[in-house]
């Protein structure tokens, strides 16, 4: 489970080493438990379970002198005041432990000048209907195979495409670490790092699941075009069995969000 740092705790002082820190100052055993933490964790749940009004109200009997004093040090550093700037201090360490060293700079790169990426997008027309159309709505098998020749322009047959084009080109951005702490920080964010994809990976796979739907409503489009070999066919579908033919593309599309 994570440790927040937004509210003063045992977990989160202990996460920031500030009991080892005051082990160290203090002359206390630096390797195993923290002696530091253990006397605060045991003052803290002797006061919850005498249910005391405040944590200022230990008493002197129960604990050492050196005791009573981690137990005040520890409430002076969960003040609101004292306590962000720890927790400010800390990430600040925490960012410049993980920028990495900048790689060779290539005097061939600019990095002012756009990537050289390009897509090729198809040309697309709307439909021009059919001889005979009376003006009213209606559906018919032409109008749909149109649809789905348009769609082939987007994810056509196999794993090429403008899509497939768009996800490669998002997959090979490669932000290089900056020479200062927040800018790895901004690095990470693209990248990603541990077990988050960044916005990087994001990005990529919510782009496979948009041509992986638009490739499953391409297939119910064309089985439904089977089934209904004419107009009149077509247009006496009811909307439950519509939606019983689409279901497979639907379920991908209602994935999306």
């Amino acid at each position: 489970m994570s440790v927040s740092l937004d509210t003063p705790s045992i977990a989160a002082a202990d996460m920031m080493g500030l009991f080892r820190a005051y082990d160290a100052q203090h002359g206390h055993p630096t390797d195993g438990e923290s002696w530091a933490r253990a006397v605060v964790s045991k003052i803290q749940d002797d006061l919850e379970r005498s249910g005391a009004y405040s944590w200022y109200d230990v008493g002197n009997k129960d604990f050492t002198p050196a005791e009573l004093a981690v137990w005040h040090w520890y409430l002076d550093q969960t003040k609101s005041d004292r306590w962000k700037t720890l927790v400010f201090e800390y990430r600040q360490r925490n960012a410049q432990d993980q920028v990495t060293t900048p790689t060779e700079s290539d005097p061939g790169f600019s990095r002012l000048d756009e990537p050289k990426v390009s897509t090729d997008i198809p040309d697309v027309k709307p439909f021009g209907g059919v001889e005979g159309n009376r003006g009213g709505i209606a559906v018919n098998t032409e109008a749909i195979a149109y649809f789905c020749n348009s769609l082939k322009l987007i994810v056509p047959p196999g794993r090429d495409g403008m899509l497939a084009t768009i996800r490669q080109n998002v997959g090979n951005i490669r932000p290089l670490p900056g020479k200062f702490a927040r800018a790895e920080l901004l690095r990470l964010d693209v990248v990603g790092s541990g077990t988050s994809p960044g916005l990087r990976g994001q990005t990529v796979d919510v782009l496979g699941d948009i041509e992986t739907a638009l490739r499953a409503i391409q297939e119910d489009l064309q089985e439904l075009i089977k089934r209904y070999d004419d107009a009149e066919e077509l247009n006496s579908l009811s909307v439950n069995e519509f939606n019983g033919a689409m279901r497979g593309s639907t379920g991908r599309i209602n994935n999306l969000s």
